[in-house]
């Protein structure tokens, strides 16, 4: 029997060593939780102050995308006026060139004068003229030309002031569309 008590002593021993083992890593784990308890805590505090603070700056970015959207609107309104201007130089060029052709007659007329002896020196100043206007009025038109084509070039690598600007639309819309959500979404 006296074996038998001193085995089951040496066993109680050991299950309360055993036990005092459990109940230190209880101990730790409960400091540990408590921890990381405080964490979980700090961190909603903090993602409660973000949601606040959010909350109170939406509607300036609601504002500020409005103004984006309507200034760009107005970007694209320039634009489609400038288009049409030089549409309008473009025409009156064409009609600039036209008129060359009187000159053209004016010439000839002097050079049926020319034959009854009238003099080059009048002649010749009037071919300059002519030849000068010609290339100014070409070198208008080809940069107008020019002008137009970058106004209105629908290249994706180099999109046309009138592609960018529908662009520029098209993300400010998505940037409205987005503050919008985001406000419904966190309001609620």
């Amino acid at each position: 029997g006296a074996i038998a008590l001193k085995n089951g002593t040496a066993a109680f021993e050991v299950g309360a060593g055993e036990l005092t083992n459990g109940i230190n890593q209880i101990a730790a784990g409960a400091s540990n939780l408590n921890t990381k308890y405080q964490e979980l805590d700090g961190g909603i505090n903090t993602l409660a102050n973000g949601v606040n603070s959010l909350n109170e700056k939406l509607p300036q970015l609601t504002a500020g995308a409005t103004a984006l959207d309507n200034g760009i609107s107005g970007l694209q309104t320039g634009i489609n006026a400038v288009d049409n201007g030089i549409t309008t130089i473009d025409s009156g060029l064409e009609a600039s060139i036209a008129s060359l052709a009187s000159i053209d007659q004016i010439i000839q007329v002097i050079q049926v004068y020319e034959t009854a002896g009238l003099d080059e020196q009048i002649i010749q100043p009037l071919r300059e003229l002519k030849a000068g206007l010609e290339a100014g009025l070409g070198a208008l038109k080809s940069g107008t030309a020019e002008l137009k084509a970058g106004i209105e070039s629908q290249d994706p690598s180099n999109p046309g002031l009138i592609a960018g600007a529908s662009s520029l639309k098209a993300g400010s819309e998505e940037l409205k569309n987005g503050v919008l959500a985001v406000q419904t979404g966190v309001g609620s």
